[in-house]
């Protein structure tokens, strides 16, 4: 009886102590000392209770026996590190003592964990050997049957009804303050991926309720894995994963298996690079991973028992997007098992899409190609039904899509393999055609049927070498390619063709077939095994693939020597289509890029990029394809390439996280052309045309650069000289630029300035001088300036002489006045004198000009040899102005003072209104002053200028009066001046005085007089008056009248006389002269007679004769 009792007691004791609770989740030490503290509440728990029972004892009599069907179990914490207790009780009052009564077992050790391959069974709870379709991995295992019970809350999200609770959230990136960011914000923290069966994909930020009770919480589904999200780029965030286990045994370990498509470190001094990084209490086990596109294990040892914090974490920086790549900056994490932890041990079924077809199995194996599993627990995949596919570890099968040529791969015979088809009269090599396989799979995934035999044929094509050669067969030996020599080419890879003249071939190499990767290639693959660029006749592509990868081609060796630098052109394509059929049959959206058409991955999850290094250091990626563009077009990139060393790398980039759906995915390379080789090497695949600016070498391999003076067009082997006039400054002109105008060109180089007294209307190879009337004063005037009216041009053409302002005007000037009614004048009778209103070294005078505007003139005439401070330049400096504007302080400050320093004014940027005077006479009083030639007026075309009118008077004497402003006549571009001075009257001469003499009167005076009949300054010498002189006797007149004629008559009568005498002297010579030429002729008398005679005076009588008959003849 008291065995029975002290047995009912433990029992009431054990059912006491060890009902089923929840842990609390705070941390705490679990020692030895633990265990003993745990064992005493034990003990005195039980003694409390005995002493109850023996105080009812009295009444377990009229209590009924115990029964088995009362009996009730319970099991205590592990002890230690490898089991624990299970203790029996009876749920229900009864009698122990009573013979009826049955026995409680006796308490039972059992495990707490089992090794792999093994799980605690449910009935016997004992370690017992997993049953096919099952498997032991050694621990608790957090996996996609384990996803699905997350439940949606505010703060993260959690796994429900069980002990082990994750959390996620945001931090920002800057670690000293950690924030939770996640609701509302735009980072994505940790969430079941895609799922299984016909599960909705979880695409875009979790929604959470504002509070967390438990009507709100829901399932989300099965899901395959965890996913990070999808990070903005420029964000500093961190997206977390974060739980707390109790390792209750020792040696522990935590295994995950992971994937992440992160940014790659450029900086990796910084600490901070993006990806996937994970912490256990704080240390970072595993450092940060960036590119890891294919399911890896990690496995990682707790040496410790206790509570320890298990962290992973999808670092994303603020990078810059110009070095930023196009990865998607995920991370995956699938199938967490943790060893060493109080927990289930069970057998675990294998996910769908797994299978174990044996016992005793530590994790399961995933269905093969062809073959599917939508259950959990099986032992064997199920094979897809005809016409349907299913990838490696696929819960479902998807019905195939239509094969096409693209789904073929084209093997080229090589080019010693050709020979001569006679039928067809060329040369002829095999073209294999094969099937293209995903990578590790065994056959298409597409339905063979949708081609036709004759499309899966092999076939014979035309022997052609690469463009850039030709194709020889020579007798002796087998067919091979050559390249063609400098200056030819071949753009059908048979035969060579000679360049035109003006055209040019440098070292080329162009591909366009590809039967085998070329010499300097290598193709290599990253997170795959074996996978290569495969040469498929006109295109080197990537191949299909089921899953992440990255595959890279590199050419290198690669020297451009031409000295203008050569270039790249490569044509290229990338496919990025996902598969339709797959998304349809599954149930599920696509998950789409919003900038690309429908059915299109997003541009992170494949891409094709092209990296050039130029062993100075890798350049920024260029993208095959804009996303538009990724459905296989064909895209042409040109790279233009200086002299140098080169290495060229595509980089082919596919993460499968659309389940399935990428198995159309990959890239092409189509053609390539590299210019810039050494020319001795040929292989031009055409010829180039030299650009305008060059021209052809001798042996035509490279275009030469026109040097200075001289230019080419477009395809020209020469380069020409410039015309005269005309000039090419550079190297490479393509055309000669006129000298602008004020310039001339004698050396097709450069321009020279015309000097002053030429100009150059431009295009032109010498300067002409000014024509009268027009001047240049500055060096390279386009034109010569016309001179002002009045003046002339003087000092070769480089001024015009206003002769000081002192003026004789000609008859063209002027016109016929009427002065005072009395005679006709013009001012062309007159001399003026206008130098006094202009003052060399003086300063300006200050208009008086009335108006609001605040704008005060000035002018100093007749020259710009003055202090002109009060206009000045934007630099200070004093304009050379006869006439300029300025803008005053205030309208009070136009004063009619004769000099400016009576204003106040603050001297801003002035306004030349002209430097150029010339002057019209409109009446002897009346003239006109213009200055012209000022600066360019607000519509940049007219110059500005002004008029002074000049009106004679006397009143203002030799004081220099005021000119008025006329507003009414003026505007922005002309000013109007009215000026009364003496200045404007001539200069006094006899001409501006009329003289006159009175009759004598009877005391013999009359009087003289003198009157001013034209205002005139000056000149004190001439002045009008009036006067008495003495007349002169008329008695005196006759008589010197008298004798003034009788002088005349005698000088007349002498003159006339002697007149006479020399005319009868010529008479009597020519008489004589008759006689004896008769004489002579009658041969009486000798010549020497007559002479005699005359000699004798015997002639004498004759001249008396000859007088007589003078006289007669009178």
């Amino acid at each position: 009886m008291g065995l029975d009792r002290e047995a009912d007691c433990e029992s009431r004791s054990s059912h006491s102590t060890n009902k089923p609770r929840r842990r609390s989740r705070r941390p705490r030490s679990r020692t030895a000392s633990g265990s003993w503290s745990s064992s005493i509440i034990l003990g005195l728990c039980s003694l409390c209770i005995c002493v109850d029972v023996q105080r009812n004892i009295g009444s377990d009599a009229a209590l009924g026996p115990c029964t088995k069907s009362m009996i009730e179990a319970v099991n205590t914490e592990c002890e230690g590190q490898l089991s624990k207790r299970r203790v029996f009780f009876f749920n229900s009052s009864c009698n122990a003592s009573s013979p009826a009564s049955v026995k409680l077992p006796a308490p039972e050790v059992l495990p707490c964990q089992c090794e792999t391959g093994y799980g605690i069974a449910d009935d016997t709870l004992k370690c017992e050997r997993c049953g096919p379709g099952k498997y032991g991995p050694g621990g608790k295992v957090l996996d996609s049957s384990t996803w699905g019970m997350w439940n949606r809350c505010p703060s993260g999200l959690y796994l429900k009804e069980d002990s082990t609770e994750m959390s996620t959230f945001c931090e920002s990136g800057n670690l000293s303050v950690v924030t939770n960011i996640y609701e509302g914000s735009a980072c994505q923290p940790w969430r079941p991926g895609p799922p299984d069966g016909k599960s909705s994909p979880t695409t875009g930020p979790v929604v959470v309720p504002s509070t967390c009770r438990k009507s709100d919480q829901s399932y989300i589904g099965s899901h395959s894995y965890l996913l990070s999200g999808v990070q903005p780029r420029n964000t500093r965030v961190l997206s977390v994963l974060h739980t707390v286990v109790e390792i209750v045994r020792v040696p522990a370990s935590i295994d995950f298996t992971y994937f992440v498509d992160a940014t790659p470190c450029f900086d990796t001094t910084s600490g901070h690079c993006d990806g996937l990084s994970f912490y256990i209490d704080n240390d970072e086990t595993m450092t940060t991973q960036s590119q890891q596109l294919t399911w890896q294990k990690m496995s990682f040892s707790i040496l410790e028992a206790g509570f320890h914090s298990l962290r992973w974490q999808m670092r994303i920086s603020d990078v810059d997007d110009s070095k930023a790549t196009s990865a998607s900056n995920q991370a995956a994490l699938r199938s967490i098992v943790l060893v060493g932890v109080e927990g289930n041990s069970s057998c675990a079924p294998c996910p769908s899409g797994t299978y174990s077809p044996t016992s005793n199995s530590s994790s399961c194996t995933m269905c093969p190609e062809f073959h599917y599993q939508d259950s959990s627990g099986k032992a064997e995949c199920k094979p897809c039904p005809n016409d349907t596919y299913s990838l490696k570890g696929g819960s479902q099968c998807y019905p195939k899509r239509r094969c096409t040529e693209n789904d073929l791969i084209k093997n080229l015979a090589d080019i010693s393999t050709c020979y001569h088809d006679v039928v067809n009269n060329k040369y002829v090599r095999n073209e294999t055609i094969s099937w293209l396989h995903h990578y590790g799979y065994s056959q298409p995934l597409c339905d063979k049927t949708a081609l036709s035999p004759e499309q899966t044929r092999n076939r014979l094509v035309r022997c052609q070498c690469q463009p850039g050669q030709q194709f020889i067969n020579l007798k002796t030996q087998r067919p091979f390619c050559q390249n063609c020599p400098k200056a030819w080419y071949s753009q059908d890879g048979v035969s060579c063709q000679s360049c035109h003249r003006g055209r040019v071939t440098t070292g080329e190499l162009t591909i366009t077939s590809w039967s085998t990767l070329p010499d300097g290639f290598t193709s290599s693959c990253f997170s795959c095994e074996g996978q290569q660029w495969l040469p498929n006749g006109d295109s080197l592509r990537t191949g299909y693939s089921t899953t992440s990868y990255d595959l890279q081609l590199v050419w290198d060796g690669i020297t451009i020597v031409r000295e203008g630098g050569g270039y790249l052109e490569f044509e290229c394509s990338v496919d990025c289509s996902l598969d339709r059929g797959a998304g349809a049959q599954s149930g599920r959206a696509l998950p789409l890029d919003p900038a690309a058409p429908g059915g299109v991955s997003f541009s992170s999850h494949c891409h094709l990029e092209f990296w050039l290094d130029d062993k100075a250091g890798v350049h920024e990626p260029i993208a095959c394809a804009p996303p538009e563009l990724r459905n296989g077009t064909i895209v042409r990139h040109l790279i233009g390439l200086p002299a140098g060393e080169y290495r060229f790398i595509w980089f082919y980039h596919q993460l499968d996280v659309h389940f399935a759906q990428s198995i159309g995915m990959e890239a092409r390379l189509h053609k390539l052309r590299l210019v810039g080789l050494n020319s001795t090497l040929g292989g031009a695949s055409s010829c180039l045309t030299c650009p305008a600016g060059t021209r052809q070498n001798d042996d035509q391999t490279e275009c030469l650069t026109c040097p200075p003076g001289t230019f080419s067009e477009k395809g020209q082997d020469t380069c020409t000289p410039c015309p005269p006039g005309k000039i090419a400054t550079g190297n490479m002109s393509s055309s000669c630029e006129d000298c602008p105008a004020g310039t001339y060109s004698q050396t097709h180089t450069h321009c020279g300035p015309c000097w002053p007294g030429t100009f150059a209307p431009g295009g032109t190879d010498q300067c002409e001088t000014c024509s009268e009337g027009t001047f240049a004063d500055k060096w390279g005037m386009p034109r010569c300036t016309q001179c002002g009216k009045g003046t002339t041009n003087a000092r070769n053409f480089t001024t015009c002489d206003n002769k000081h302002c002192r003026v004789a005007p000609s008859f063209n000037m002027t016109a016929m006045l009427s002065v005072n009614g009395t005679h006709n004048a013009s001012a062309a009778n007159y001399t003026y004198d206008f130098s006094p209103l202009g003052e060399a070294g003086g300063g300006m005078l200050l208009a008086n000009k009335n108006g609001s505007d605040g704008i005060c003139f000035y002018m100093n005439l007749c020259t710009v040899e003055h202090d002109n401070s009060h206009c000045v330049d934007n630099n200070g400096q004093p304009i050379n102005s006869m006439v300029c504007a300025e803008q005053c302080c205030s309208p009070s400050s136009h004063s009619s003072s004769s000099s400016s320093s009576s204003t106040n004014c603050t001297a801003t940027a002035g306004k030349s209104y002209g430097y150029i005077i010339g002057w019209q006479f409109h009446t002897v009083e009346n003239i006109t002053i213009s200055v012209t030639n000022g600066d360019l007026c607000n519509d940049n075309i007219r110059k500005r200028s002004a008029d002074i009118h000049l009106s004679c008077t006397l009143k203002t004497g030799s004081n220099t009066s005021v000119p008025q402003f006329d507003e009414a006549s003026s505007d922005e571009c002309h000013a109007v001046f009215h000026w009364q001075t003496q200045y404007a009257c001539p200069v006094c001469t006899e001409n501006c005085f009329l003289e006159s003499n009175g009759t004598c009167q009877a005391n013999g005076m009359r009087e003289e007089t003198r009157r001013n009949v034209q205002q005139c300054w000056g000149n004190p010498s001439l002045k009008a008056f009036s006067r008495k002189v003495k007349c002169i006797t008329i008695y005196v007149v006759i008589g010197a009248v008298v004798a003034f004629c009788l002088f005349v008559f005698v000088a007349f009568y002498m003159v006339r006389s002697q007149h006479m005498r020399t005319q009868a002297d010529r008479i009597i010579h020519s008489r004589r002269m008759q006689d004896k030429l008769a004489l002579m002729s009658e041969g009486d008398i000798d010549d020497d007679l007559i002479d005699t005679d005359y000699e004798n005076g015997e002639g004498s009588d004759r001249n008396e004769d000859i007088e007589t008959d003078d006289e007669m003849i009178e």
